[in-house]
């Protein structure tokens, strides 16, 4: 099957939605199918890859990416959702997938339906996508629709009519079997946090964290706000380290050399450009997480008890508690036993139900049940 992924992710970028397009364009590709990844050039503007952008995300260059420049004038995303949609329906796609709804839409005009994946509830979208999504809502321009959590999936439900709504939390890849064990970050029992630095991501609750659990070291990997993190390092105590932004493919690496990794997501969590996501999200890191082979210590909101079970695969404490967190850091630290069997239940998880590749896999079973098989075949192999 041909399938051509229509994005407007910027590569390369320090953005999740980036990293989330090229794993789920390998995961397709993985399964058979000829896939082709459209998304924005952004060589330039973020001088991050140093020109190969499959080793900079991690992923193998078995699927094609073709990238246009975004137009820099007021307006400018007609012009790219028209080049990018004329571009898509070019390559003859079997299937039209994406989550670049503007580009999507236009595709619909050149007579391609699509399957639409989205990370917001409709009612949150910009009121040019929202006419957008209408418009395809009421013509039957979607043939399916994909979201990131049940709970964005209720939301969905309760404000359009479109159905199916399936329901794919976003994933992570196994490390490979013949990878060797990681040497541990420098400092005592080693604690990681991935992420931006940005409001709602309880970057205040680690340092109280490391001030309360000294014996430990932190590790914060990521964030571009050179004030933040100048602000942070003087707020910073002595068992604190700020890495800094590194690539998709070495933060994976270094979570492996982490002893616990912490996602203390507050009750607000703001992306920029989208608001509070605290709701509805699936965040990447938690399933990067579940494959690294270290204990997690997560905030307990009703989202993440979609994967995480407190006590089971993860430790969970209330996001605006910093000695119940230093509590459940001691119980790891202590604990051995517990810490490596949360681990491994992490990732027996994965494996079991959070792959991209199964990811991937879920989507194009339910698109073909519904079509009564996939467009174009089944996959080569």
């Amino acid at each position: 099957m041909r399938l051509v992924y229509l994005s407007d992710a910027p590569l390369p970028s320090r953005m999740a939605y980036s990293v989330h397009v090229m794993k789920m364009c390998q995961a397709f590709a993985s399964l058979g199918h000829e896939v082709t990844l459209l998304a924005v050039d952004n060589r330039g503007q973020e001088d991050l890859a140093g020109g190969d952008l499959f080793a900079h995300y991690g992923v193998r260059p078995i699927f094609q990416i073709k990238t246009q420049r975004f137009p820099a004038f007021k307006g400018g995303w007609l012009l790219h959702a028209w080049r990018s949609a004329r571009l898509a329906v070019g390559l003859q796609p079997d299937l039209l997938f994406g989550r670049y709804l503007r580009g999507l839409f236009l595709a619909w005009l050149l007579g391609h339906r699509s399957v639409y994946e989205t990370h917001l509830p409709p009612a949150r979208l910009d009121p040019v996508s929202r006419l957008m999504f209408r418009a395809l809502e009421r013509k039957g321009g979607f043939k399916m629709l994909v979201v990131i959590s049940d709970v964005l999936r209720r939301l969905a439900e309760e404000q359009c009519g479109l159905r199916p709504i399936l329901v794919a939390h976003d994933g992570a890849d196994l490390p490979a079997a013949d990878e060797p064990p990681a040497a541990p970050l420098p400092g005592r029992f080693p604690v990681g946090y991935f992420g931006n630095l940005y409001p709602g991501r309880g970057i205040e609750l680690i340092l109280a964290l490391a001030r309360l659990v000294p014996e430990a070291s932190f590790h914060l990997v990521g964030g571009r706000e050179q004030e933040l993190r100048q602000r942070l390092q003087t707020q910073a105590p002595a068992n604190v380290t700020l890495h800094g932004y590194v690539s998709p493919a070495q933060a994976l690496a270094m979570q492996r050399q982490c002893r616990a990794l912490l996602m203390p997501y507050q009750r607000v969590v703001s992306v920029p450009g989208l608001g509070d996501t605290s709701q509805w999200m699936s965040p990447l890191k938690m399933f990067e997480y579940m494959a690294s082979g270290a204990a997690i210590i997560s905030s307990d909101l009703p989202v993440l008890r979609e994967v995480l079970r407190g006590g089971d695969n993860a430790l969970l404490a209330p996001p605006d508690d910093a000695e119940a967190w230093a509590q459940a850091l001691r119980r790891l630290m202590a604990d051995p036993e517990l810490a490596g069997s949360l681990a491994q239940r992490a990732y027996d998880d994965l494996a079991r139900h959070y792959t991209w590749q199964g990811r991937a896999r879920l989507i194009l079973e339910h698109l073909a049940e519904q079509a009564g098989g996939l467009p174009g075949g089944r996959a080569r192999g």
